[in-house]
């Protein structure tokens, strides 16, 4: 069986906002809602974590994430 409803996916550079993911997913035709919010461990064994940085390739990102999506 395959999903209809309007998929989105997007990047974006700011850090994300769980109250807009909540407005933007509760919607009448919606039916429940889990979100995940998780932080990075500062220390994992002898070693500390000082800073975590994330780069794509923006339209091949979106490309791939479209393609896994349907």
């Amino acid at each position: 069986m395959k999903f209809t409803a309007p998929i989105h996916v997007g990047i974006q550079d700011e850090p994300l906002s769980l109250d807009d993911l909540w407005h933007f997913l509760a919607q009448a035709q919606g039916g429940g809602i889990a979100i995940f919010g998780g932080t990075t461990r500062r220390i994992t064994g002898d070693r500390v974590t000082r800073e975590l940085s994330y780069e794509a390739h923006h339209s091949m990102a979106l490309k791939e994430m479209r393609r896994l999506a349907d």
